[in-house]
């Protein structure tokens, strides 16, 4: 993060009683890219709350300060009101934009807070501040942009109130005379260098230059702002992510925490469309969801937090479908084979195991075997065990299973316009519910690689990807574990359901509660949903997923450092183990059986080669090569 402070000013300020701050880019810095931006700002919320739109307000309203000054060349300074003057619009019309002009530049000020120890160290040393300003608004609005700033200032000097400005020198004198000091008593601090540099230099007094605009960011480096929202947004972010240094913490701010609230403003939109009232938010995927849904829409829509999982659905499921391929679908498909101990656990069926193990042998199975779910649905031994002894457990524990599970179900206030908000993927979850409850119950999802279920059809809609129809699936895809984990609870995943209605779920003990680095992360990114919520007036999501790439960027091409940051982060999935566990490169080399078994099980695969090359290299598409192998 760049300093504004430094040894040199610190001699300057120690060398002299007074000290001007210029106001704009130097106290107060706008959220948005460049002062003219404001005027899109304006013409954007005009047209939303005017049925009789307007065109070209930036280029009109530049034009219409020029012609203020070419024609009141008798004045310093011109006003508000004579650059309104200029503009061809109806009298209703002007006294609404300048308004709207006028609030607009109020609403977006705020404290520069790289000029926060500046101010504290004028403070601490008991010298007098001021602030001066070259500006057309006039001293009350000012005054009241001022006012965000927690500090007192002697005096505010303005050119419009004052008719006398710093780049001709005059105002500068004005001052000297106002507070009658010499010129060697004053030191000036501001961005311009006309203004606030050579023409006070030019009337002997001291000043000091600082930058107009100061990167703070270190995720993201925006190369066009071309909408109003996202002007402001990053804007936002770089004026005030500088308060806290702390790495993981960025990455929520900058990455994740922008993504979250394009995500909560599709989903506001998507349940208005769709008629729902009642949105469920799946445990753990979408607790940071639920959390910033609540402080922008948590007044539109009756909403809970759902504890829900795959695990604890699976009994009361079985209960009600109890035969064989039902079972079997569930068994997760793809590379990884199970014991039948692990298959049993994923179902929740518990059995003792000495007769456990009588039931294996008396069905020609082993207890050390692994099975795919293939294999275990064409064996006729499995089917024979299942139908002998697990239906069993699913009649007796299922039931019970099965009934505290539509109690559950209908505390959160159940219906027909209710939809389960989840982070996605196949959309099991949404699937058994409707099972289980004969309801069309709709489904809103970050993405879906795929349906596990016909009756899924027209019942959900998908914020980012549906299978693979715009190339976001496989990206998402290349980094599951990450994005899971990013955004999950850090409490356990619900396994079973009771009979008491206070606390009708029990929750696996085996959380990453202690994840430090999983905590700071989340506060950045609800940190940030928060803090802008002051804009949100300003703020018009148009769904071109600008956010999202950013998020799928940091997973699919991340830099060194990120890679180094993230892939230290613990998961749980399967077992706790780092997101992509690494040696030294020096290490592989004579150890080529250890870097094949490390790759292969790293969560984090594209992070995994990027902190072993650290080269700039198409990791995403080495990536996808190496896994048609497999």
């Amino acid at each position: 993060m760049e300093k504004v402070f430094n040894l040199k000013l610190k001699k300057l300020i120690d060398n002299h009683k007074i000290i001007s701050f210029d106001i704009f880019d130097t106290l107060i810095k706008r959220n948005c890219y460049q002062p003219i931006d404001i005027y899109e700002i304006v013409e954007e919320n005009y047209n939303k709350n005017n049925l009789k739109k307007i065109e070209n307000f930036s280029a009109k309203r530049i034009v219409a300060e020029k012609k203020a000054r070419e024609n009141n060349k008798h004045l310093n300074e011109v006003t508000l009101d004579l650059i309104y003057n200029e503009l061809e619009y109806p009298v209703e019309i002007k006294k609404n934009l300048m308004k709207l002009e006028i609030n607009t530049e109020i609403d977006l000020c705020q404290f520069n807070s790289n000029i926060l120890e500046v101010l504290d160290y004028c403070k601490k040393n008991n010298k007098r501040i001021i602030c001066i300003s070259d500006m057309y608004l006039d001293l009350k609005i000012i005054e009241k942009i001022i006012s965000k700033i927690n500090y007192s200032f002697e005096k505010i000097y303005v050119s419009s109130k004052i008719n006398m400005t710093k780049i001709s020198g005059d105002l500068f004198e004005f001052v000297l005379s106002d507070l009658n000091i010499s010129k060697n008593e004053l030191l000036h601090i501001g961005d311009s260098w006309k203004a606030d540099f050579i023409s006070p230099i030019k009337k002997g007094i001291a000043a000091f230059h600082i930058k107009k605009r100061i990167t703070n960011l270190t995720y993201i480096n925006p190369k066009k702002i071309n909408d109003c929202t996202s002007n402001i947004i990053y804007s936002y972010i770089n004026n005030n992510i500088c308060k806290n240094d702390d790495n993981y913490y960025r990455i929520g701010y900058e990455i994740v925490g922008p993504m979250c609230l394009d995500f909560v403003y599709w989903l506001e939109n998507e349940a208005k469309l769709n008629s729902i009232n009642n949105l469920l938010f799946c445990a753990r995927d979408m607790q940071m969801i639920q959390e910033i849904y609540n402080k922008y829409f948590g007044d539109e829509c009756d909403n809970s937090y759902f504890y829900v999982s795959r695990k604890s659905t699976y009994l009361p499921y079985l209960y009600k479908n109890s035969n064989y391929d039902n079972f079997c679908k569930l068994i997760p498909v793809g590379r990884r084979k199970f014991k039948i101990s692990e298959i049993l656990d994923l179902y929740n069926i518990k059995m003792e195991e000495d007769e456990f193990v009588d039931a294996l042998n008396r069905n020609n199975l082993s207890s050390d075997k692994l099975y795919d779910a293939s294999e275990l649905k064409k064996s006729t031994d499995f089917r024979n065990f299942y139908n002998s002894e697990i239906i069993k457990q699913i009649n007796s524990t299922g039931r019970e299973q099965y009934n505290n599970f539509i109690k559950y179900i209908n505390k959160l206030k159940f219906n027909s316009n209710t939809a389960i908000v989840d982070l996605g993927w196949r959309g099991t979850t949404q699937s058994i519910i409707m099972d289980i409850t004969n309801s069309n119950v709709h489904g809103f999802y970050f993405g879906l690689h795929s349906l596990n279920g016909e009756n899924l059809m027209n019942n959900f809609n998908t914020y980012l990807f549906f299978k693979d129809e715009n190339g976001y699936s496989e990206k998402v895809y290349a980094f599951m574990s990450l994005c899971e984990l990013l955004l999950s609870a850090l409490h356990g995943s619900t396994i079973s359901y009771t009979s008491d209605l206070n606390k009708p779920y029990i929750l696996n003990e085996g959380a990453n509660k202690d994840n430090k680095e999983i905590q700071k992360i989340q506060q950045g990114a609800t940190d940030f949903c928060n803090e802008i919520r002051t804009l949100k007036k300003y703020l018009h999501f148009n769904g071109d997923k600008k956010y999202v790439d950013l998020f799928i960027n940091l997973g699919i091409n991340p830099s060194y450092e990120l890679a180094k940051c993230l892939g230290n982060i613990y998961t749980e999935n399967v077992k706790t183990r780092k997101l992509c566990s690494y040696k030294k490169t020096i290490y592989y080399l004579f150890h080529i059986k250890k870097l094949k078994n490390d790759f292969i099980d790293s969560e984090w695969k594209i992070g995994f080669m990027k902190r072993l090359f650290k080269l700039k290299l198409p990791y995403y598409q080495i990536y996808s090569f190496l896994k048609k192998f497999k």
